[in-house]
């Protein structure tokens, strides 16, 4: 038998029972085990044929059964969309709806998994302990908040004594909208690519001449020459929804060249192509990159500018679209007095790459 689940609670009320007469007596079934219980009623009496009369018992106990705000194991909880770098706080509640104590036997109570940290336990269950009548619900609160990094997916685990499922998941997931990376270029990669006139490509060359600037237009020379800047654009979540890009350029002063730079604006743009990937195949210079075709061109301009800081307009669709969520994306600066080869001698400017050359997205996810 299994000790201490079956007891007799009420005695007989009589020893002598007359003839075609009744007592009674009462046994209570207080299961500890999830298993089967078993015991065992004994009367003894001067029963010629039964003097020894038994009755065995068996029992099972409705055990302990962890349900949490209607999600199933292994079910999916989705937030609702959240803005970049805020907070979305959603609470569960953690429900005993079986027979005996429930026990939240982990630590912490409610553990989560976030590939960027973008889900945490704001706050833990007030209670390890749930029993199987009133006061067998508890609570904890989940927070959301989405960063530039999210792959907006995670999920929490609770551990308990619950036998059929001792690690209760629910996988987590999330939408962002408002979220904007900040890219510069890569110097290893920038620079400008000069015709070499009618030969155009076939005789062009990466320029040396600058060494820390990007020149853009038609030199002393007579060479026009094409900026070039490559923004490594891996990092924005894979799956996003590119709803604003432009990039930012600084100028310099090029007044101290031998011969000084003379102002190219007048009826004249600096328009931007954009390649996904890299120009000629390559992410370094190459004198090809000078006519390579852009996967989309002309997605934005920048206004004139001296020695300042100029953002470009926003890109287009097109533009936008080009950006490679998974490698480079490189971007070459021309005028347009360039492709219709109009530009008089001088007529060129100097801007600052890497650290001083952005590229601004900005997503959804």
């Amino acid at each position: 038998t299994t000790a201490g689940v079956f007891a007799r609670t009420a005695d007989a009320g009589l020893s002598t029972i007359t003839s075609g007469g009744t007592t009674t007596f009462q046994v209570t079934f207080d299961p500890t085990l999830t298993s089967t219980n078993t015991g065992s009623i004994v009367i003894a009496s001067n029963d010629p044929n039964e003097s020894t009369y038994t009755i065995d018992l068996s029992g099972s106990l409705n055990p302990q059964d962890i349900s949490v705000s209607g999600q199933a194991h292994n079910s999916n909880y989705n937030f609702s969309s959240t803005a970049c770098n805020a907070n979305n706080d959603q609470a569960f509640t953690i429900n005993n709806i079986g027979g005996n104590y429930l026990n939240l036997t982990g630590t912490p109570r409610v553990s989560i998994t976030s590939s960027n940290g973008e889900f945490s336990v704001f706050s833990q269950p007030a209670t390890s302990q749930l029993d199987d009548g009133a006061g067998n619900t508890t609570t904890f609160t989940i927070r959301f908040t989405p960063n530039n990094e999210s792959s907006n997916s995670g999920s929490l685990t609770i551990e308990s004594d619950d036998p059929d499922t001792p690690n209760y998941v629910i996988n987590l997931t999330g939408s962002t909208t408002g979220c904007t990376k900040t890219l510069t270029s890569n110097t290893t990669y920038d620079g400008y690519v000069k015709d070499q006139g009618a030969g155009g490509d076939l005789m062009a060359a990466v320029g040396t001449y600058f060494v820390n600037e990007i020149a853009i237009g038609r030199g002393g020379d007579g060479l026009y020459n094409r900026g070039f800047l490559s923004f490594d654009t891996s990092s924005i979540p894979d799956g996003a929804t590119i709803t604003r890009a432009y990039i930012e350029v600084e100028g310099v002063d090029c007044s101290p060249i031998p011969t000084s730079c003379v102002s190219p604006w007048t009826g004249n743009s600096l328009y931007i192509d954009v390649k996904t990937g890299n120009w000629s195949g390559n992410a370094s210079l190459e004198i090809g990159d000078w006519v390579d075709g852009p996967t989309t061109s002309n997605v934005a301009t920048l206004p004139s500018f001296g020695v300042a800081v100029q953002q470009s307009g926003d890109f287009n669709a097109a533009g936008r679209t080009a950006i490679n969520l998974t490698g480079n994306t490189q971007i070459k600066l021309l005028f347009t007095k360039d492709v219709a080869q109009t530009m008089a001698n001088y007529e060129y400017i100097l801007i600052k790459n890497g650290a001083d050359a952005k590229l601004y997205v900005e997503y959804d996810n």
